[in-house]
């Protein structure tokens, strides 16, 4: 159902945020 697609799209953006925050931080401990 589109609802299920949603919940679904909401999970994987969580996720990707998730990961782009992970990524964020490595790159700034590698700059100190």
């Amino acid at each position: 159902t589109i609802s299920d697609h949603l919940f679904k799209s909401e999970l994987l953006s969580v996720e990707e945020r998730q990961t782009g925050f992970d990524t964020m931080i490595k790159v700034a401990l590698g700059m100190l």
